[in-house]
């Protein structure tokens, strides 16, 4: 009788335990999908265009993007970006280009306008009013030693797989990652519109710290006859105001492509956000125009380039205290400094009119400068003498 009761019991375990094991299952599968894909992939050459729309206006078009894999952790990439506070009306955006080279060890960052490609020389530092709106057009140049982020800043071809509850997620981030960091509630394998197997997996959060929303829910669509890739995300946010409705975002791969048998990529991907469940605000669409796995492309972009002629911030992520600025020469620093005031002494001496002229200048140039300075008082004085020796003589006269 006992042998019965616990044959009995351990098959009621196993019954409940079998929607665990299932899941755990399906999440193995397309971890190992993600993972053998992944290790498929030595180098990349993707370009790529997007389209923002708000309503039924078109709010940017970034088209000929490049976004490069040359490595493990190293990446190359020319983007284009939407960027205020150029001009006198703070609202109104620049498109810019950003091209960067990074791994993780050091990052090299060029933005420049549109026309700014192929890369000429800077104005003169000593033309103060050229290198000013220079600077004013959007030109820039960086390099960032042991980088927090390698990826690109905004817009990339990828889908990142991010929740709520995840602090930061990039493409590199992982499906192992996104499983260790966060635990779904469900799990669930489906057949899609299009009649492809798709394992279904929700996720649920509270609320969070300084957020104005009550709770949200994430479910993500992983594709496994098209690789397990990601085929579609749906958010959707309650606020803890009432008078806000549900908020809800889905991203949704509108076209797959097969760049080599068994190997998938989303050619195109749809990004939506929703006031309320139904009224939709904003789309972005991203099409990828040219994938190249593990060769050269004939686009494939060369080193970072910077201006000669131009200053060139370098910072150290792990010491944020620190810089150098260098005047860059040809293909490389021509002479760089470490302290702002011995910077200022080499501005001021050899380049007394440009953007440093306002700078304490060296003590070699001080003397000269007070001269002037007193001899520039002297005839302030004087005139203001003879204006009022002129005043009286006519005073005496009329009397």
């Amino acid at each position: 009788m006992r042998t019965t009761k616990t044959c009995l019991l351990s098959l009621l375990l196993a019954l409940f335990a079998l929607p665990a094991f299932a899941d755990d299952a399906l999440i193995s599968e397309i971890i190992r999908l993600d993972e053998a894909r992944r290790a498929q992939v030595k180098r990349l050459h993707v370009e790529y265009d997007v389209v923002q729309k708000v309503g039924d206006k078109t709010l940017y078009e970034f088209r000929g993007n490049i976004w490069e894999k040359n490595g493990k952790d190293k990446c190359r990439y020319r983007i284009k970006r939407q960027y205020y506070g150029f001009d006198e009306d703070e609202n109104k955006a620049r498109i810019l280009v950003l091209d960067v080279s990074a791994d993780s060890s050091v990052k090299y960052v060029f933005r420049a306008p549109p026309e700014g490609f192929p890369i000429k020389a800077a104005p003169s530092l000593s033309n103060s009013k050229e290198y000013m709106n220079y600077v004013i057009q959007g030109y820039e140049a960086r390099i960032v030693k042991n980088p927090t982020y390698i990826w690109p800043e905004s817009d990339h071809p990828f889908i990142t797989l991010d929740l709520p509850s995840i602090e930061y997620t990039s493409p590199s981030t992982s499906y192992k990652d996104l499983f260790e960091k966060a635990a779904p509630k469900r799990v669930e394998k489906i057949k899609n519109e299009a009649g492809d197997d798709v394992v279904q997996v929700e996720f649920v959060g509270e609320k969070g710290e300084n957020t104005s929303w009550d709770g949200w829910t994430v479910t993500i669509d992983f594709n496994l006859s098209k690789g397990g890739l990601f085929s579609k995300k749906t958010s959707r946010f309650i606020y803890a105001d009432d008078a806000y409705p549900a908020s809800r975002g889905e991203t949704i791969v509108t076209k797959f492509e097969e760049c080599r048998k068994g190997h998938w990529y989303p050619q195109e991907v749809q990004t939506s956000r929703y006031d309320g469940e139904d009224k939709l605000t904003s789309r972005k669409t991203t099409t990828i125009t040219e994938f190249t796995l593990n060769k050269k492309s004939k686009n494939q972009l060369r080193p970072v380039q910077f201006p000669e002629n131009s200053l060139v911030e370098e910072t150290d992520a792990n010491k944020i205290t620190q810089r150098t600025t260098h005047i860059w020469g040809k293909k490389k620093s021509h002479k760089h400094f470490t302290d702002d005031r011995e910077l200022a002494k080499y501005m001021g001496q050899y380049y007394s009119i440009g953007p440093y002229a306002h700078e304490e200048p060296p003590k070699s140039v001080l003397p000269i400068r007070f001269s002037l300075l007193v001899l520039g008082a002297l005839f302030v004085a004087t005139g203001i003498y003879l204006r009022r020796l002129k005043k009286k003589r006519q005073q005496s006269d009329s009397v």
